[in-house]
């Protein structure tokens, strides 16, 4: 089951701008080997088993059901050697007459819609219990992950069913390999030596709708030159894989169609370049938000500077600001015992009944007012008295105007607290 050795001299084939791949399985991506001694086995093995135990489940119905229609067409169509399902009321006559129906075909190599749906479910359960493993060649994996990086778009087209497939690639050697695959076809589409069914491969794949443009974008890799030459008919470029174990190639094959022993003979151009720009762009992009996030980083660090600056600053000014406030309240208390001294010596105008003492500055009196205080009031000292200062009261024609804020009294005992201090 191992690739035939690529000789080291042996050139590569290249191809310009190829946008997808399609692969068959048999002969190019796994040993036919693999196929014709293991799982068609499997199948003749557990034939009987399965379809007794899964006769009245609603998916092998759906199973007889097309094995019953291919056997009436097989039938009609004169077969030879065909077996008929015939209808009857036995059960057991019925399904003896499937399991050799079923036989007839694979001993013909019969590779129709029927026969694939009920080997793939068959196979289901060999995968599901670990009794398989998918063989695929050495190169495939490593090739298909180089293309699908390149951007091409890998598809499988085979004869097995398309679940068929998906269980030999989900349960290889190499572990699940689904991801690599862009989608699966099968017969449903059509056989694979008719144009026709490559055709309509193309109308799903290519947006272009089977143009001469996009349908040699396409690449058909396979071992079969029938199958080759219904690809190249479509407008598709086409590969024969001569592996080993496959049947030998003819001159005209060969001179056909260009051939490859394994998937590491061809390379692609325009792919690996569209990779590249992408990888630059994507590397361009990292550097870009690399670059914007030291530039939102260097901002921060400078608004967070500017606010260390800033604060920094405003407890300068708030401590420039305390201390000029400091050094007003030293000067308004200088003031204020000067202006005490002043009050004490000087004597107070009364008025008609009783004049108030202004405590800090005098305001000139009107015919009709006498002196109003007229600054801020000042703390009180031991007697806690404080000095009227903040607002005047107009003095109406019996009474001059007076401290509105503090009582007499307290400012007279100030006057006299203030006189012995200076006597002393």
């Amino acid at each position: 089951m191992t690739a035939e050795k690529r000789p080291l001299d042996q050139e590569k084939l290249t191809f310009q701008n190829i946008s997808s791949i399609i692969v068959d399985i048999e002969g190019t991506t796994t040993s036919i080997s693999f196929v014709h001694d293991t799982l068609f086995p499997y199948v003749r093995e557990h034939l009987n088993e399965y379809v007794k135990s899964n006769w009245t489940d609603s998916e092998f119905q759906e199973d007889l059901k097309a094995l019953k229609e291919q056997a009436e067409k097989d039938v009609s169509e004169k077969m030879e050697g065909v077996v008929a399902i015939a209808e009857s009321e036995d059960e057991e006559v019925v399904r003896e007459a499937v399991i050799k129906n079923v036989l007839w075909q694979m001993d013909n190599d019969r590779k129709t819609a029927a026969l694939k749906q009920l080997q793939g479910h068959i196979w289901r359960k060999a995968y599901e219990k670990g009794e398989v493993v998918g063989h695929i060649y050495d190169d495939v994996h490593e090739c298909l992950k180089s293309w699908v990086a390149d951007g091409i778009k890998v598809y499988v087209y085979s004869s097995g069913s398309v679940e068929a497939q998906k269980l030999l690639f989900g349960h290889t050697k190499e572990g699940d390999l689904l991801e690599l695959f862009s989608g699966h076809f099968d017969t449903a589409v059509g056989a694979k030596t008719e144009a026709a069914s490559y055709t309509k491969i193309m109308e799903q794949i290519e947006p272009d709708g089977g143009s001469d443009r996009s349908t040699k974008s396409v690449l058909f890799l396979t071992d079969i030159p029938k199958e080759a030459a219904a690809a190249k008919e479509a407008g598709m470029q086409a590969v024969l894989v001569a592996r080993e174990g496959n049947a030998a190639l003819t001159d005209d094959a060969k001179a056909a169609f260009k051939v490859i022993n394994s998937f590491a003979d061809l390379s692609f151009e325009g792919n690996c370049k569209r990779r590249k720009v992408s990888e630059s762009d994507a590397n361009t992009n990292s550097a870009v938000n690399v670059d914007t996030k030291e530039a939102l980083d260097d901002v921060d660090m400078k608004e967070a500077h500017d606010e260390s600056t800033e604060q920094k600053t405003g407890d300068s000014t708030k401590d420039e600001n305390d201390s000029a406030e400091t050094k007003m309240d030293t000067s308004e208390a200088v003031d204020t015992e000067a202006k005490d001294q002043v009050c004490a010596r000087k004597p107070v105008e009364a008025t008609e009944e009783k004049s108030e003492v202004c405590a800090r500055k005098p305001v000139e009196a009107t015919e009709e007012k006498s002196e109003v205080c007229a600054r801020k009031p000042v703390e009180a000292t031991e007697e806690k008295s404080e000095v009227c200062a903040r607002k005047p009261v107009e003095a109406t024609e019996e009474k001059s105007e007076v401290c509105a804020r503090k009582p007499v009294k307290q400012l007279k005992k100030r006057v006299r607290w203030f006189l012995r201090k200076v006597t002393r």
